[in-house]
């Protein structure tokens, strides 16, 4: 629905941030008869249902993954290779996934509930042999690389206004979780996983002065809680 960046002087929700802030806000779905779009081409295919479920609700769903893989073998990426990449073979072309998923319902005039799900994964594996530069400065890591990184989050929200328009109120609750996981060398690894956890509250009006009638106010709360789980058994390198 919309993409908004602000590289400074963001709107105070977004407290945590320290630089700029990229907004991304998915739109409604449509309240239309069930429609399923497939898209296709040499680099991702995707598929996409779109249905109202009532007058007052309706949904879509979307998954979509990267076709490299399908047409290019292991064997003629390593043939492309540049010179300076002697000693690696790939093992697993790049892969590359992502979800979405969106329910709304109009409870009434002045609220809606509306509940989001969405992740992505990517992954990739190479093994490196000793012709290699990196194996050549330390054996440690001659063998398999594996790499894959992902997220899955859920969230929950109600939006009310009142008659007029003029107060809302945002209720959100979300949960996330991303993981690192890497593979390399001789049984080194580290695995890494962040869960996070958001509630918020924002409420909103005009200034009751005509004067300022231009001017709105806003206050909101926001609980976050974060939790990591870390597994690591790497050699520490020498300088």
């Amino acid at each position: 629905r919309s993409f908004e960046l602000y590289p400074a002087a963001f709107p105070s929700q977004f407290g945590n941030a320290t630089g700029g802030v990229i907004d991304v806000s998915l739109r409604e779905p449509r309240s239309q008869e069930f429609t399923t779009t497939v898209n296709w081409s040499f680099l991702l295919t995707g598929i996409m249902v779109e249905s109202k479920v009532n007058e007052s609700q309706s949904f879509y769903a979307s998954y979509r993954r990267s076709l490299l893989d399908q047409f290019i073998s292991e064997d003629d990426a390593d043939e492309e290779m540049e010179p300076e990449d002697a000693g690696i073979s790939l093992d697993q072309f790049p892969i590359a996934e992502d979800y979405q998923f969106k329910y709304n319902w109009f409870i009434s005039d002045q609220s809606s509930l509306t509940f989001v799900a969405a992740g992505a994964s990517d992954e990739v594996a190479v093994t490196f042999s000793e012709e290699s530069d990196i194996v050549s400065r330390d054996p440690d890591f001659a063998g398999a690389l594996g790499y894959n990184q992902g997220f899955d989050s859920q969230g929950i929200v109600w939006d009310w206004q009142s008659e007029d328009n003029d107060q809302t109120i945002r209720t959100a609750l979300s949960h996330t979780l991303e993981s690192f996981d890497l593979y390399y060398g001789i049984n080194q690894k580290r695995l890494i996983d962040n869960e996070r956890s958001i509630f918020r509250i924002d409420y909103a009006q005009p200034l009751p002065s005509l004067e300022w009638e231009d001017h709105i106010i806003s206050s909101g709360y926001t609980f976050e809680r974060r939790s990591y789980d870390y597994y690591v058994n790497a050699k520490i390198p020498n300088c």
